[in-house]
C-alpha cells in the first residue's frame, strides 16, 4: 500500500511540472507578437496603398495649385531716380523715359535726403548726400533687404543745359561716381556747389514688399517739392 501510494503522489508531482511547463510555454509564446493572418495581411496592405494614393493625389494638387495661381507682381530690375523733376518735363528733347534728377546746393556742410522712386511708381528707398569739409559723399539705402538691387549709378550735372541725350541713354559711356566714397568738390566737380543729381539705379522687388510705399506724383507735397527744385534752377 505504502509503495501504491508514493507512485500516485509521484505521478501527482510529474503531472503538475508538465502543466507548470505548458503554462509556460504558453506565457512564452504570449509575449511575442501575433502572428497575422493572410486577411489581416492583405487589409493592412490595401491601408498603405491608399495611404501612398491620397499623399500622391495631394502631391499633385499642389503642384497644379502653385502653376496656375496668379502670381505676385514683380518689378524686374526697374530703373531707381532720385526724386525730383523729370528731365522730359524740363526738355522734351531728352529723353521720353520717367527719369528724374535732383538739384542741389552744395556749398554748406550738411546732410540731405530725398526719396529713391522704382519704376515711377513705389518709393522703395532713400539717398542721402553728405557735405563735409568741402567733399561730398553720395549713398542710399532700400527699404528692405528682400530688393535686389542691380546696377549702381549716379553722376553730377552742371545744369540741365548740359544734359545730352547721350548721358541718359548710354550710361555705361558716361562719367561714374561710386557711392560711400567722398568727392572733393573743387577737384571733381570745378567747384560747383549748384549741381544736378542724376541717380539710375535698377532693383527688383515686389508691389508688397515690406517698408515701400505708392509713389504719388500728384500729391499737392510732391507738387510743391519739385516746384521748389525748378525754382533752384530757374525753371
Amino acid at each position: 500500500m505504502k509503495r501504491i501510494a508514493l507512485l500516485l503522489v509521484c505521478l501527482l508531482l510529474f503531472a503538475d511540472a508538465a502543466a507548470l511547463a505548458a503554462a509556460g510555454e504558453q506565457m512564452q509564446q504570449n509575449g511575442k507578437a501575433p502572428t497575422l493572418s493572410q486577411e489581416e495581411m492583405e487589409r493592412e496592405e490595401r491601408k498603405r496603398l491608399e495611404r501612398l494614393q491620397e499623399e500622391a493625389r495631394q502631391d499633385t494638387l499642389d503642384k497644379l495649385r502653385r502653376q496656375y495661381e496668379p502670381k505676385e507682381k514683380e518689378y524686374y530690375k526697374n530703373s531707381v531716380c532720385s526724386f525730383g523733376p523729370q528731365f522730359k518735363d524740363v526738355s522734351a528733347r531728352l529723353t521720353d523715359d520717367w527719369y528724374m534728377f535732383t538739384p542741389l546746393d552744395l556749398s554748406r556742410d550738411g546732410v540731405q535726403k530725398y526719396d529713391l522712386i522704382g519704376g515711377n511708381m513705389y518709393v522703395i528707398g532713400e539717398i542721402t548726400v553728405t557735405v563735409k569739409d568741402g567733399a561730398v559723399t553720395v549713398d542710399y539705402v532700400y527699404a528692405d533687404r528682400s530688393i535686389q538691387a542691380g546696377r549702381e549709378y549716379f553722376t553730377f550735372f552742371a545744369d540741365i543745359d548740359s544734359v545730352e541725350k547721350s548721358a541718359l541713354e548710354n550710361l555705361h559711356m558716361q562719367k561714374k561716381y561710386s557711392y560711400g566714397r567722398a568727392y572733393n568738390i573743387e577737384k571733381k566737380l570745378g567747384g560747383d556747389t549748384d549741381v544736378l543729381l542724376f541717380v539710375c539705379n535698377t532693383a527688383t522687388f515686389q508691389k508688397t514688399t515690406p517698408g515701400i510705399v505708392r509713389y504719388h506724383s500728384n500729391n499737392p507735397d510732391r507738387i510743391a517739392l519739385r516746384e521748389a527744385m525748378l525754382d533752384m534752377i530757374g525753371r
